[in-house]
C-alpha cells in the first residue's frame, strides 16, 4: 500500500531555491539563488546528526527529511531554506504516485 501525504503533519513553512546564474558589476557569471516555491507547507523529520572531522576540524553535520505536495520541477539542483536555516538537497523521492516528495537534505549553514 502506498502511502499519501498529511497536511495535518505539515506545520513547517520552507521556501525552495533554484541555483541560478547571475551576473556580478563586472559582467562574470556568478552562482546565485533564486525562489522557486516561497511558504510551502512541509513535514520536517531529522535524521543523524553531530559533528565530522574536516580538515582537522571538528564541523556540525545534520540530516533532515522534508515531505512536500508533489512538484515536478524540484531537483538535486535545489536547496531548502527553514527559518535562516539552509539545507542541500541531497535527493528527491517521489511519494505515492505523485503526491508527494521526500526531500533529504544536509544542513549547511545560515543565511542566503
Amino acid at each position: 500500500m502506498l502511502r499519501g501525504i498529511n497536511p495535518g503533519f505539515q506545520d513547517r513553512r520552507i521556501t525552495i531555491q533554484q541555483n541560478t546564474a547571475v551576473q556580478n558589476s563586472d559582467g562574470q557569471p556568478i552562482e546565485g539563488w533564486s525562489d522557486l516555491y516561497a511558504n510551502v507547507p512541509a513535514k520536517r523529520i531529522y535524521g543523524s546528526g553531530g559533528e565530522k572531522e574536516d580538515s582537522g576540524q571538528l564541523v556540525p553535520h545534520q540530516l533532515a527529511d522534508y515531505e512536500i505536495r508533489y512538484a515536478s520541477s524540484i531537483t538535486t539542483n535545489c536547496r531548502v531554506v527553514e527559518a535562516g536555516q539552509v539545507y542541500e538537497v541531497l535527493s528527491v523521492q517521489e511519494i505515492g504516485r505523485r503526491q508527494g516528495l521526500l526531500l533529504k537534505c544536509k544542513w549547511v549553514g545560515n543565511g542566503s
